[in-house]
């Protein structure tokens, strides 16, 4: 019987490159916890940033957004940079959460930025090829760089503050990355959940959901798929696709980009599912398969997926953005000190994470049973010993950053 999730692996290039809503469900910070109690509301800022910091005979500007919070800061305390990526901010990661926390026994001053062409940080509004040239990684760290000068500047109490990043997913990364390029600026860095290990033909993240699920469901789960794949051999069967699985639009079988799409929505939203989850969201999505004879694994796969909102097809893809990144194992040899990464071993993406310690400053931790960014919000109860340790290591390594 073929793989289907190497199939589905072998396709992942080809949705990597969207930034259509499965971009976004696939990468970035899972929600917040609600505010802590007595939380100060965040309050909103911008700055004119360059469009081009490193072309001096390119005048053109644009507005940055950012929040931020001093409701915990005192005088000489450290400054706290949530680092936005590929999402637009929110004010919940600046009133809980593992940064908030640190704040109020520091008495830090939280601040959280927005990245270049995400939210209403927008350089230009049209996305041209020739605009969007404008969008990456090195200029969103100038733009960080940047903001961290002018808001000194303009805060004289904050000019000696050490700065600390946090940033989880391609946040991760860039806290990484700006404590690499910036180290004059940036004292320390937590890393969460970073894909830092840029590659294309990424077929682990399938191979770890697979591994995450076990032998068990997802031999279940394929053999559901396989049912759909005969459905979709006829007309009637198409039709009963459709219906089941609330396509927007009937599945056209001859074009081979709309197959691939809708067979990998449906292993994004079992990926994504398990990415942001643990192991009881494992026992969700698997019970109805494992406890359900194999002539009812492709109605257990359409109940699993079917929602309100109708599933979208290629043709709605290929109206967004798609943006690539290139091969490279350099990624994984960062030249960096004072700079805490933390993985969980549920997370697909944690095979392009780093797996070892980088020096004896720059700590890598492994934790079991545990998904995408989990180490960024608050202990709680709920935590794994192994889950509230980190934690706890995050929290110390910091405090010694900021005393030292």
């Amino acid at each position: 019987m073929v793989n289907v999730w190497l199939v589905f692996a072998g396709l992942t290039i080809f949705i990597n490159c969207a930034q259509g809503y499965l971009y976004f469900e696939r990468h970035g910070l899972p929600p917040a916890d609600p505010p802590q109690t007595r939380a100060a509301v965040p309050l909103w800022g911008n700055i004119t940033q360059n469009l081009d910091h490193f072309n001096s005979s390119n005048l053109d500007k644009w507005t940055m957004r950012y929040m931020y919070n001093g409701q915990f800061f005192r005088a000489g305390g450290p400054i706290l940079i949530m680092l936005g990526a590929e999402w637009t901010i929110e004010p919940s990661w600046l009133q809980s959460g593992q940064m908030y926390d640190i704040a109020r026994e520091h008495g830090a001053f939280m601040f959280y930025t927005e990245h270049r062409f995400y939210g209403q940080s927008m350089p230009r509004k049209v996305l041209t090829v020739d605009n969007l040239k404008y969008l990456n990684t090195d200029l969103a760290l100038a733009d960080v760089a940047y903001f961290i000068r002018e808001i000194k500047k303009e805060l004289p109490y904050l000019a000696q503050s050490r700065v600390i990043v946090f940033g989880g997913s391609y946040g991760g990364n860039m806290a990484i990355w700006i404590r690499e390029m910036y180290p004059e600026l940036i004292y320390a860095a937590v890393s969460s959940s970073a894909p830092i290990l840029a590659k294309v033909d990424f077929k682990e993240y399938y191979e770890s959901v697979q591994t995450n699920l076990g032998t068990r469901c997802s031999s279940a789960i394929n053999k559901g798929i396989h049912d759909v794949l005969k459905y979709l051999t006829t007309p009637s069967g198409v039709r009963k696709v459709q219906r089941d699985f609330n396509t927007c639009h009937l599945l056209d079988t001859s074009n081979i980009y709309d197959v691939q799409y809708f067979f990998m929505m449906i292993a994004s939203r079992i990926s994504t599912a398990l990415q942001y989850g643990n192991m009881d969201v494992v026992k969700k999505i698997c019970d109805p398969f494992t406890h359900s004879p194999s002539s009812n694994h492709y109605e257990s796969l359409a109940n699993f997926f079917r929602a309100e909102r109708c599933m979208s097809n290629y043709n709605d893809l290929v109206k967004v953005v798609n943006v690539l990144r290139p091969d490279g194992d350099e990624g994984l040899k960062p030249n960096v000190t004072r700079v805490i990464s933390l993985h969980g071993t549920l997370d697909p993406w944690f095979p392009l994470g780093l797996s070892r310690d980088l020096n004896p400053t720059s700590p890598v931790i492994i934790i079991n049973g545990t998904s995408h960014c989990a180490d960024l919000y608050s202990i709680s109860p709920a935590d794994s010993v192994q889950l509230k340790n980190a934690k706890l290591q995050v929290q110390k390594y910091v405090g010694q950053w900021i005393h030292e």
